[in-house]
C-alpha cells in the first residue's frame, strides 16, 4: 500500500509541476495594455517625432491644440492574421461526411494618439486601438 500511496504522491507532484511550466510558458506571451503604454513611453517620451515617423512612417491625423501642443494620430495600417480552416471527418460504415469550418482572416493594427510640445519632442503616447499580434498579445507591442 505505501509504495503505491508513494506512486499517487510522485505523479501529483509531476503534474503540479507540469501545470505551473504550462501556466508559465502560456503567461510569457501576454502583455497587458499598462506594459505596452509603459514601453512606449519608456523608448519614445523624450524623443523628436521626427525619429519615431522615420521609423514607423507618417501619422494619418494632426491636431493643433490651444496650449501649442500638437497632437498626431498615427496608425500602424492593417496586417492579416490567417486562420485556418478547420475540418472534420466523420466515417460511418462505408460513407464518409466532411467538411470544414471557420478560416479567413483576422486584422491585426495599431493606433497611437502622440502629443508632441511645441518643437516636436513627444511629451505623451496614448494607445487608442490595439489588437492581437502575430505572435503576441499587442500589435502596438510588436511594432514599437
Amino acid at each position: 500500500m505505501a509504495d503505491g500511496s508513494m506512486n499517487t504522491s510522485r505523479i501529483r507532484k509531476v503534474t503540479s509541476r507540469t501545470f505551473v511550466l504550462v501556466l508559465v510558458f502560456a503567461c510569457i506571451a501576454c502583455v497587458s495594455a499598462q506594459s505596452v503604454v509603459d514601453y512606449a513611453a519608456q523608448k519614445w517620451v523624450g524623443q523628436n517625432f521626427d525619429q519615431f515617423v522615420l521609423r514607423n512612417g507618417q501619422p494619418s491625423r494632426k491636431f493643433e491644440l490651444k496650449s501649442g501642443d500638437v497632437a498626431y494620430v498615427w496608425s500602424s495600417g492593417t496586417a492579416f492574421l490567417s486562420v485556418p480552416t478547420t475540418g472534420i471527418r466523420n466515417v460511418y460504415g462505408n460513407t464518409v461526411d466532411s467538411h470544414g469550418d471557420g478560416g479567413g482572416k483576422i486584422e491585426i493594427f495599431c493606433e497611437m494618439q502622440i502629443v508632441t510640445d511645441r518643437i516636436g519632442i513627444i511629451r505623451e503616447l496614448i494607445i487608442l486601438k490595439d489588437t492581437i499580434g502575430l505572435s503576441s498579445t499587442s500589435r502596438c507591442h510588436e511594432i514599437l
